[in-house]
C-alpha cells in the first residue's frame, strides 16, 4: 500500500542542482546549531552559498575536482561545508568515523584512495603520518595556508577576479557522492558507494513524511513551506 506524502518536498538529482536551486534567498537561514555554552548561531542561505563556491574553486585550483576527499571530525559546519563543496565539484567525499583508532583510520583513507582530507584540528597529526607526497591535508579550524577559512577566502577572491575558468566534471544523480564505512562488527569496516541521487532522494523521502507540526525547520534544505 502506497503510503500518502505528509509534506510537499522537492527532490534533487546533484547536490549542485540542490545547493543552486536553495541559495536563491540568500537572506533566509541556513543552518543553525548551539555551542557548548548552549548558544544558538547560524548562517544563512548567502553566506552558505558564497563559503561553498569560495571552497570549492580552491577545490579545483589544486586539481582535486572529481577526486576523493576525505573528511575527519565532528558535526559541525565546516564539516557540512567540505561535503557541499567536493561534491558539488564531481569529486567524491569519504566519510571517516572520529571513534575509530588511529590504525583504523589510516587503513580507510588507503582503502577510499584519498587524494586530500579535510580534518578538525585534533586529527592533524595522525593525516599528517598517513599523507605521502601529493595528498593534501587541510585543517578545519584555523587560518594559516592550509585552513579551510583560508581555501575559502582564495577561492572567493578568484570568483572575484574573474579567474575560475577550471572543467569540472560532469556530474549526474548516479555520479558517487560519498563512500560511507560500515560498522565492521563482524570484520574490518568495509566502504560503501552512495551516489547523488540516492542521498538525496531518501532525504527527501524522510521529510515527506515526517510530522512537521509546529516546529520551524528553516535550516533543513528539501522542506518548502
Amino acid at each position: 500500500m502506497k503510503i500518502p506524502k505528509l509534506n510537499d518536498v522537492k527532490y534533487y538529482k546533484t547536490f549542485k542542482e540542490m545547493i543552486d536551486s536553495l541559495c536563491t534567498d540568500e537572506t533566509k537561514p541556513a543552518i543553525s546549531w548551539f555551542t557548548r555554552k548552549g548558544e544558538e548561531q547560524g548562517v544563512n542561505y548567502g553566506k552558505l552559498y558564497s563559503d561553498v563556491l569560495g571552497l570549492k574553486e580552491s577545490l579545483c585550483s589544486r586539481g582535486l575536482a572529481g577526486r576523493h576527499i576525505a573528511v575527519l571530525g565532528e558535526n559541525s559546519y565546516e564539516w557540512l561545508l567540505a561535503y557541499f563543496a567536493a561534491t558539488y565539484c564531481g569529486a567524491t567525499i569519504v566519510c571517516i568515523d572520529v571513534e575509530q583508532s588511529d590504525e583504523t583510520i589510516e587503513q580507510m583513507l588507503t582503502m577510499a584512495d584519498v587524494d586530500a582530507m579535510f580534518c578538525a584540528k585534533q586529527f592533524i597529526d595522525i593525516c599528517k603520518k598517513w599523507a605521502t607526497v601529493g595528498q593534501s591535508v587541510f585543517s578545519m579550524q584555523g587560518t594559516d595556508e592550509n585552513s579551510m577559512a583560508h581555501l575559502i577566502s582564495e577561492g572567493n577572491r578568484m570568483r572575484q577576479e574573474g579567474l575560475c575558468n577550471y572543467e569540472e566534471p560532469k556530474v549526474t544523480g548516479e555520479t558517487i557522492a560519498s563512500i560511507v564505512f560500515t560498522s565492521g562488527t563482524t570484520s574490518f569496516s568495509k566502504p560503501v558507494l552512495l551516489s547523488h541521487e540516492a542521498i538525496l532522494t531518501n532525504a527527501s523521502d524522510a521529510l515527506a513524511n515526517v510530522a512537521i507540526g509546529k516546529i520551524a525547520f528553516t535550516s533543513l534544505p528539501f522542506y518548502h513551506t
